[in-house]
């Protein structure tokens, strides 16, 4: 009986070490636009859109799209942004969840709130954003920026 147990053992001990468990490597391919609005005071907004494909299925889609304002010094101040999920069939589409964020780069300005909505295909991110001088408000700032779905899946 001891030695059909080893041998038992032994036969399961074999077939399982020949197996090798490995967690799936998780890479993700990015591709960014980037696009630029100039304000009248030289300062401007750059906008990136990214496009995960590891977020790809054959009807959802993720994408997140950023705009930052940057002074005419070329330093970053505050971003707002979207990240939507969406779903589509090849003859509508609809976004399904939508998240904000925000946040100031330097310590001059703050952000006070920040907000997401969505409607049929678009989600949308608002930011208020206040600039201090010696601890005093002197100037506010509104951000939005959205992105939004076609029905085969592309940012619009």
């Amino acid at each position: 009986m001891k030695k059909i147990f080893i041998l038992v053992f032994s036969y399961i001990l074999i077939v399982f070490s020949s197996y090798s468990v490995s967690a799936n490597s998780f890479t993700e391919d990015i591709a960014t636009n980037v696009e630029y609005e100039y304000l009248p005071n030289g300062d401007y907004y750059k906008i990136e859109t990214n496009i995960a494909s590891n977020y790809y299925t054959r009807s959802t889609a993720t994408f997140s799209r950023t705009k930052t304002y940057v002074n005419a010094s070329d330093k970053p101040q505050w971003y707002i942004k979207v990240t939507a999920t969406f779903q589509y069939n090849g003859v509508t589409s609809s976004c399904t969840k939508v998240t904000s964020d925000a946040e100031a780069y330097t310590s001059q300005w703050k952000i006070i709130s920040h907000s997401s909505s969505k409607k049929g295909n678009s989600g949308t991110a608002k930011a208020t954003a206040k600039r201090y001088m010696a601890g005093i408000p002197v100037e506010t700032m509104n951000g939005s920026v959205t992105i939004s779905c076609d029905a085969k899946g592309n940012i619009i």
